[in-house]
């Protein structure tokens, strides 16, 4: 186990830093989960990030940026860059008790 782990493990004793840290993790997992969407979404289009980025009428780099989730991306842009690439986006709301019996 690292030094990082250890803290991290010694914390989670602390209900309110459990919370707080689940509560980022599934915050975390959400943003890899769109990016990653995204991002395959471009390759099923072979399309590169510069043509994408012709499309969204903005740089390359805004789209390296979004891509390596360096840019917090509002659900309006989201939607743009969907659109851009011929896709839709389709938000689910999941009971959290049915996602634990899975």
């Amino acid at each position: 186990m690292s030094w990082l782990q250890g803290i991290i493990k010694e914390n989670m004793k602390d209900p309110e830093f459990a919370k707080e840290w689940e509560k980022g993790e599934a915050e975390y997992q959400l943003r890899y989960n769109i990016l990653d969407q995204l991002i395959k979404g471009r390759k099923r289009k072979n399309m590169t990030q510069l043509e994408l980025a012709e499309k969204l009428d903005i740089a390359q780099s805004a789209i390296g940026r979004i891509e390596s989730g360096k840019q917090n991306l509002t659900l309006d842009y989201i939607s743009n860059i969907a659109d851009a690439l011929g896709y839709t986006v389709k938000i689910e709301l999941v009971d959290k008790e049915e996602l634990e019996h899975v």
